[in-house]
């Protein structure tokens, strides 16, 4: 072989190397990018869900997106998967406060399920249609919601709060849900699903409407005379009580560029 052929061969092989480099670096670099992008996203999600706002302020879309983002989402050229972007640690939607008056926050249809939002305040806010089929609830506050169509099913509700205010489920799925230590006096329940089982360990009296099926034995109330028994403190149920665990108001008053 001429030394001309071997040349080009070595020239060859150099062009193929620099080649491959070049895209290992801007994979790389692809990656760092895409990584930043998405804490900013995260960051200013974060800062809009936590802003105090009424009305349609955008806060549906950046708890879904939140709720959303430690699913690891491949990059495909051609129908390959050259690498899968980045994984951020699953974000816990812990405490957070949607309580406005008189204005309801809109969360209407939003999508959170498996959301992770124990100890949250949707005191008066608008859930028509929303989703928390395996969402994580426990402790939250939905006195004076709007729960029209809104999704429990396999929810876990353990001391959630739905009382004092005449608040319904007109009508909402809640197949499997857990209300063990749920407060739901002055609640109608008659257009559920909910079953007696369910009831089992709840807080409910004469003011709870339930359609209750023929045959089936009811349970008895679970409300302060068995509260010691409960996984809630003893004061759960008291005005005191609920007012020390309600998640305090955020000040926050910066502009979030969070775009869904």
């Amino acid at each position: 072989m001429s030394k001309p052929s071997r040349f080009v061969e070595w020239l060859t092989v150099i062009a193929q190397v620099a080649t491959l480099t070049a895209l290992i670096v801007g994979i790389a670099s692809y990656q760092r990018d895409l990584k930043e992008e998405q804490h900013a996203r995260v960051r200013d999600a974060w800062q809009l869900v936590t802003a105090s706002a009424t009305g349609n302020s955008g806060k549906g879309p950046a708890l879904e997106y939140l709720n959303s983002i430690d699913d690891p989402k491949p990059f495909r050229i051609f129908g390959f998967t050259l690498f899968t972007q980045p994984r951020t640690e699953a974000i816990r939607l812990t405490g957070i406060n949607f309580f406005t008056e008189p204005a309801r926050t809109d969360l209407e249809r939003v999508r959170l399920r498996e959301a992770r939002m124990s100890y949250s305040n949707f005191r008066n806010a608008d859930l028509e249609g929303a989703d928390f089929t395996r969402a994580v609830l426990i402790r939250s506050h939905f006195e004076s919601a709007w729960l029209k169509d809104v999704s429990f099913e396999d929810a876990d509700l353990h001391c959630a709060t739905f009382s004092p205010a005449l608040v319904g489920f007109p009508p909402a799925d809640v197949r499997g849900a857990t209300f063990r230590g749920a407060d739901l006096r002055h609640v109608d329940l008659s257009d559920t699903n909910i079953t007696a089982k369910q009831l089992a360990g709840a807080c409910f009296d004469s003011t709870t409407k339930v359609t209750w099926k023929k045959g089936v034995r009811r349970p008895a109330p679970f409300c302060e005379r068995r509260a010691a028994t409960t996984t809630c403190p003893n004061d759960w149920w008291t005005e005191k009580g609920d007012a020390d665990r309600r998640p305090a108001a955020t000040s926050s008053t910066t502009k979030s560029t969070f775009q869904p």
